[in-house]
């Protein structure tokens, strides 16, 4: 299991087939999921965009488009996906309470500021 998007990315790249970089431009109206879509018969691969038209971030798609990489992400097999979700279902969750959760205390992150790992 890796402990975030960039490691998870990373897994992903040492293994063959599991992800796909596209680093020409395209354009986020029906460019990137034509090209998610025309994949599927490859074994739908993840795939990671780089220059996305109109933004400066990049765009990943189908992270979990296979049960393999979902039970990867969660740090299970796949034979003990359904059960691991199920229990995490199953369990109470503790409660805890995060004023406004930060969504509106005025700080906006742009470029170098934003910190996805």
């Amino acid at each position: 299991m890796s402990d975030d998007l960039r490691s998870y990315l990373d897994d992903l790249r040492r293994q063959q087939g599991e992800l796909i970089e596209v680093s020409r431009p395209v354009s986020p109206v029906g460019e990137i999921s034509a090209v998610v879509k025309a994949l599927e018969p490859s074994g739908k691969p993840a795939v990671l965009f780089h220059d996305v038209i109109g933004t400066d971030m990049a765009v990943v798609m189908g992270l979990f488009g296979t049960r393999n990489r979902l039970a990867s992400s969660l740090g299970v097999g796949r034979r003990a996906l359904v059960r691991h979700a199920l229990s995490v279902l199953a369990s109470d969750l503790p409660e805890t309470t995060q004023g406004n959760g930060g969504l509106l205390d005025g700080r906006v992150r742009r470029g170098q500021d934003i910190d996805l790992g």
